[in-house]
């Protein structure tokens, strides 16, 4: 199995997210293994990022690796990730968007090359402050000034609310192109960790690596 990891890109995107989380708050990892790999799905958790990628290289071997967009102030055993209701902070808002390329993605309504997807996230009139290329599609991040920290019982609640109403703004707009953006703003949403390799489709592993890292920062009341 692919087991050609970027420790760097990894470290790189990790900063830009959670640099500013609280250091109590856990970052999570999990796998979930390539067809024909041996391995089990697996979590790992910690509050440091250079543990994190650590970890992260040693567990992309023979797995799709992902991270929770969400921190969590507690650990689970693995596999178990938390749900929702266990995330307690985020550093922003985050879209996925699948384009069509006959193997990973296949429906008529994914965007149908990258160019397209480009022109879907100038439609949406803020342009992300990460922007990452999954292997078969492009992950935007539009993250706050700093970390959202969960303080009182509200702000969950809240959190889960700006999300829900941007990935309903997102779908407005792909639907005018007559495309499609799956729901994915629940907080407790793991995305591919860029530095990994995608391994999706038997056979053809692609990287998932970084496009855009370190621009516009957003107020959680401007999105």
């Amino acid at each position: 199995m692919q087991s050609s990891f970027d420790s760097a890109a990894a470290s790189q995107f990790l900063e830009a997210l959670f640099r500013s989380k609280p250091e109590d708050h856990y970052i999570c990892l999990w796998t979930l293994p390539a067809v024909g790999s041996k391995s089990e799905q697996q979590t790992y958790f910690s509050r440091s990022i250079p543990d994190i990628v650590t970890a992260a290289q040693r567990l992309s071997s023979g797995n799709n690796l992902y991270f929770g967009c969400g921190t969590r102030k507690e650990t689970f055993p693995s596999p178990k990730r938390g749900k929702a209701n266990h995330v307690t902070g985020i550093p922003g808002l985050w879209l996925d968007i699948d384009i069509a390329d006959g193997t990973a993605h296949k429906s008529e309504s994914n965007f149908p090359d990258i160019d397209t997807a480009h022109e879907f996230l100038k439609r949406l009139g803020l342009p992300p402050s990460v922007l990452v290329h999954s292997g078969h599609g492009l992950q935007a991040y539009w993250l706050f000034g700093s970390f959202f920290d969960f303080q009182n019982d509200s702000q969950p609640s809240y959190a889960a609310a700006i999300a829900r109403d941007w990935t309903l703004y997102a779908q407005q707009v792909a639907g005018q192109m007559g495309y499609t953006v799956d729901s994915t703003g629940d907080l407790a949403r793991v995305f591919r960790l860029p530095g990994a390799m995608n391994l999706k489709v038997p056979g053809q592993p692609v990287p998932c690596r970084i496009l855009e890292v370190g621009g516009k920062r957003y107020s959680d009341r401007a999105l």
